[in-house]
């Protein structure tokens, strides 16, 4: 399970890099990377976690992601962070509830 969290962590990561390009950020949307978001967030490695819950603040910028992840349930998997221990799990749940916040 460990090394499995390393390689997802170290693909949503270069995912992540990639999506500063909009055109690359408009196709990993379309291939659906809003709901294998969504699936990582049941999991408990912290590392992979902030990278997850980046990766959402970043792409709850745009109307249509926030429409699929309201859609997906984001509030109800973020609700689980918010009493946290980690600060960095916290705060990137809380910005991200604040993006979303905007509808």
């Amino acid at each position: 399970m460990k090394k499995q969290e390393k390689i997802l962590f170290v693909a949503f990561h270069l995912l992540l890099n990639l999506a500063e390009n909009l055109q690359i950020e408009r196709k990993m949307k379309n291939r659906k990377v809003i709901y294998l978001l969504m699936a990582m967030l049941e999991r408990n490695n912290p590392d992979l976690l902030f990278i997850v819950l980046n990766f959402l603040k970043k792409l709850s910028i745009f109307g249509e992601n926030k429409n699929e992840m309201k859609e997906l349930g984001i509030i109800e998997k973020l609700n689980r962070f918010i009493p946290c221990n980690n600060t960095l799990l916290l705060q990137m749940a809380l910005r991200t509830l604040f993006n979303l916040s905007f509808d």
